[in-house]
């Protein structure tokens, strides 16, 4: 079997966006592991960012936290809940960012250290998708730094 080459780059000047020895570890031990939904969608982020496509970035930013917590969500059900009928039912009843946040507090899932993602991602977004705003790149990127964070605080697995 070849040898992986892995390429990792990064901007000096962009110290927030660096990424860590143990990033580096944990991709070159799973290299042949899918990266999951939302490390994918940071990913896509980090490239509208360098293209200056700001709608594109806060997009897929929200994509990136709703799945998180629908990962954790479906996680914590899968433990806690036998019936599948009845997890369906809940899973149904909690889509978008607002009723999956609300799931996790009425099962008592820790969103603690969580940064404040509806303020500065997921409002953004509606803004974007229903009145057509053009994020600013400080807003883009303190979308992508937030989304960034959030992903770290709820323990979102980098590959499948």
């Amino acid at each position: 079997r070849p040898q992986p080459v892995i390429h990792v780059s990064f901007s000096l000047d962009d110290q927030k966006g660096h990424v860590s020895y143990v990033d580096i570890k944990q991709a070159i031990r799973n290299y042949d592991k899918p990266v999951s939904v939302p490390y994918e969608m940071l990913d896509n982020a980090r490239v509208n960012l360098s293209r200056r496509d700001t709608r594109s970035a806060v997009l897929h930013c929200a994509t990136a936290i709703e799945v998180a917590l629908k990962k954790l969500t479906v996680s914590y059900l899968d433990v806690t809940v036998t019936d599948n009928s009845l997890k369906e039912y809940i899973l149904r009843q909690a889509d978008g960012y607002s009723r999956l946040v609300d799931l996790c507090k009425r099962c008592s899932i820790s969103l603690e250290g969580l940064p404040d993602v509806k303020e500065t991602v997921m409002d953004i977004r509606n803004r974007v998708i229903h009145g057509g705003y053009v994020p600013t790149r400080e807003e883009a990127n303190k979308a992508y730094e937030n989304t960034r964070q959030a992903l770290a605080v709820l323990k979102t697995p980098m590959f499948e």
